[in-house]
């Protein structure tokens, strides 16, 4: 009886330490559709494969817009430069089903990564339908987070009127509270 109740105690102290640690870093942000970050608008754009849509120059970026398949979705991908180097990357999704076309595409990130260090707007384990039953013409959907030793990547769903969007992100060489956008939670 003595060393089953040790063993729980042991169990407990474990369990009570393991979900009550900081959120760790992962290594390095992987590439994103394996173009190295730092490349430049010329070289991207000659590696890019996917239909090309567009580019932008103003508030001191140069984004080219493509379009693709990312995880069987049709998507929007976007490559954002400073001073000719690649600092930021990211897919839009619109979805039609939001509660799967969200589950889909956060399971394969979890399976890639882990489980995210942080959550921001809706907790991740919400209801999803409650969050978009706003009569908000804007609102923000539930949101994850992976932090790397240099960048970090989220997982980003909102609503504008009737079309909901799921945007996968890519930031490289600045952190979450650097970017300035958004207020985190650890996971």
């Amino acid at each position: 009886m003595y060393t089953i109740s040790i063993k729980i105690i042991v169990i407990l102290f474990l369990v009570g330490n393991l979900y009550s640690q900081e959120p760790t870093q992962l290594d390095s942000i992987p590439k994103f559709r394996s173009i190295d970050w730092g490349e430049s608008v010329e070289s991207v754009r000659n590696l890019e494969l996917s239909e090309y849509d567009q580019a932008y120059i103003g508030f001191g970026v140069y984004i080219l817009t493509f379009h693709d398949k990312h995880l069987g979705y049709e998507s929007k991908i976007d490559y954002v430069f400073e001073e000719d180097e690649l600092v930021e990357a990211f897919y839009t999704i619109e979805a039609e089903t939001f509660e799967e076309t969200y589950n889909i595409i956060k399971e394969n990130y979890i399976n890639k990564f882990g489980r995210p260090n942080y959550w921001s707007s809706a907790h991740p384990d919400a209801s999803i339908k409650r969050v978009f039953e706003s009569e908000e013409e804007y609102c923000r959907g539930p949101e994850i987070y992976w932090e790397f030793c240099n960048g970090f990547l989220g997982i980003i769903s909102e609503r504008y009127k009737q079309s909901i969007t799921i945007t996968i992100l890519f930031v490289h060489n600045k952190t979450i509270d650097e970017y300035g956008k958004f207020v985190v939670y650890p996971y």
